[in-house]
């Protein structure tokens, strides 16, 4: 019989052999597309850059104390935490002097929305239904994940975009229910009286700047990825369980 830890390292060489190849795909990923960096290309009047005097090529270096290692990421889950403000936000001045400061973040303008997320097909949002969240409009009426939506009321909608543009430009004045038509095993069925509910987040109102990086920048890029992805994974299962955030927060729902 083999040994223990000869035994140990056959059973561990499967997943380091996953994470290794995860890493290389990422590596020639970004070789190929180029990766956003933390310099800081575009501020909106609604961003909390703004509050703080950050300036276009300045570098986001923390957010409440954590270090950024991938924007993109790093961002998007700490925006999915953010039950309250204020942030405090450390930078990188295009001068190189360091900074620390607190403000408050903005919400973006209420929509209105139904409580689902869809499928997409590329960069386009179908009309087929991924995840309905618990108790939102679409679950009440008995709407399930699989469903097609192919018109509400009298208005047919094959993506995402004619969707959120129906319900929040389409219905008239008010926050009139919707008729919300759906094909499921090749029959139409028809929800009726869904009341569509208002919905806003936090958001940075900016954009940061894309590079494209050699190859041993994009190691270090690959680098930096695969620690934030960790993180995000390893706090957001954290704040499930411990009931400040639920599966909706972190589910990307769009309608």
């Amino acid at each position: 019989a083999q040994k223990v830890w000869k035994r140990f390292l056959v059973i561990l060489a499967g997943p380091v052999m996953n994470v290794v190849l995860a890493f290389l795909l990422m590596t020639a990923f970004i070789l190929s597309s180029g990766v956003m960096t933390n310099q800081v290309s575009e501020i909106g009047p609604n961003s909390p850059f703004t509050a703080v005097g950050m300036k276009t090529g300045d570098r986001l270096t923390s957010w409440n104390g954590q270090t950024i290692h991938d924007a993109k990421t790093d961002i998007t889950m700490f925006l999915y935490g953010a039950k309250t403000a204020p942030v405090t936000l450390g930078w990188v001045s295009a001068d190189g002097q360091r900074h620390v400061s607190a403000t408050e973040l903005y919400k973006t303008e209420p929509i209105y929305r139904l409580g689902f997320s869809v499928v997409s097909e590329g960069d386009v949002g179908t009309n087929l239904i991924d995840m309905v969240e618990q108790d939102s409009p679409m679950q009440k009426a008995g709407v399930k994940h699989g469903d097609r939506i192919v018109r509400i009321d009298d208005v047919a909608v094959a993506t995402r975009d004619e969707i959120v543009a129906y319900l929040n430009g389409g219905r008239g004045e008010g926050n009139p229910a919707v008729s919300v038509t759906v094909r499921r095993n090749d029959q139409s069925i028809i929800f009726r009286d869904i009341t569509p509910f208002e919905d806003s987040h936090f958001t940075i109102d900016a954009d940061f700047a894309t590079d494209k990086p050699g190859f041993f920048g994009a190691l270090a890029a690959s680098g930096r990825y695969s620690i934030s992805t960790v993180r995000m994974v390893l706090t957001t299962v954290s704040w499930m369980f411990t009931g400040k955030v639920t599966f909706k927060d972190v589910s990307g729902p769009v309608g």
